[in-house]
This record gives structure tokens, sequence and C-alpha cells, in this order.
């Protein structure tokens, strides 16, 4: 009895944990948030905010979600662990299209991105966003 135990537990375990190892995210990955949409300056070149008086300023947007993801499948122990906010690109007229949703809560969709350029200032990004909306009750 015991013989016929074991490689069932082993099997029931590697099913159970296959779920949670691919809830991960990979880059490019499609996400739909939510949170608070802000424009935030941050330092950039020369020193990238370690000479604040002659570096450069840089406004970026940010989401500040309500959830944090869970994990990402990332080589870069940053991105596991990034922080509470992720830097969103937008593209074209997008930026004047969602100036309205600054400040307030929203839902919005995009594609995860992993930051590979000193200009990006979080971790973890969303790219290709969409559908931005104001969450009711705002």
């Amino acid at each position: 009895m015991n013989k016929i135990m074991r490689p069932v537990f082993f099997l029931l375990f590697f099913f159970f944990s296959v779920p949670a190892i691919s809830a991960c995210l990979n880059e490019g990955d499609n996400v739909t948030l939510a949170g608070v949409l802000r424009k935030e300056t941050v330092y950039g070149p020369p020193g990238w905010g370690e000479d604040p008086q002659n570096d450069e300023k840089m406004n970026y947007w940010f989401l500040y979600p309500d959830k944090l993801l869970g994990c990402f499948n990332s080589v870069d122990d940053d991105t596991r662990h990034y922080s509470k906010k992720m830097q969103i690109i937008m593209v074209d007229n997008q930026y004047n299209e969602y100036r309205k949703f600054l400040g307030k809560d929203v839902e919005l969709s995009g594609k995860v991105m992993f930051a590979d350029s000193p200009y990006h200032s979080t971790p973890v990004l969303i790219f290709h966003v969409s559908n931005v909306k104001a969450v009711k009750g705002d």
C-alpha cells in the first residue's frame, strides 16, 4: 500500500505545483489593473538623481495598483519584488486622451514589460495601454 501512495502523492504534488508556477507573469503578458494614475517628476541624466541640481527632470506616468501582481518570471530580483508603482508607457495621443484620469482611480489594460533602460523608472512597466476608464464612484 505504501508503494502505491508515494507515487500518487508525488503525482498530485506535481499537478498542484505547476499551476502555481505558471501563474507568474512573463514579459508581454496582458494584464488589467485597477489603481490610481499619477504623473510624477523623476531625475534623469547625467546623474539619475545623484546631482538633482544638474540632472534632467522628466515627467512620467505611474499606476499605483490596488492589488500587487503576484510574481514575474524574471531573473532580475528587483522585478520579482517590484515597488507599489508601475511606470506607464503610452504612445501617440494617449497622454492627452487620458490626462483627465490623472489622480483618479482607474482601470486599464496593457502588457507587462521589464525595465531594460535607465529611462525605465520602475522594474515592471505597463505598455500598449488601452481601455483606460474611471472606476465607479470616482
